[in-house]
């Protein structure tokens, strides 16, 4: 998160629009390596 924040530091999109958009990239970006994790055989136990 701390490297995305970092990445877009230089646009300005005001600070709630940064908020929102680091937000929801990191939610997808959870969701996604989750997903992957899970289709790895046992770590659905662990999850």
């Amino acid at each position: 998160m701390i490297a995305l924040q970092n990445a877009v530091d230089g646009i300005w999109m005001g600070a709630f629009g940064k908020f929102m958009f680091i937000g929801v990239a990191i939610s997808i970006a959870s969701f996604g390596l989750t997903w992957l994790l899970r289709m790895i055989p046992g770590f659905k136990k662990v999850l």
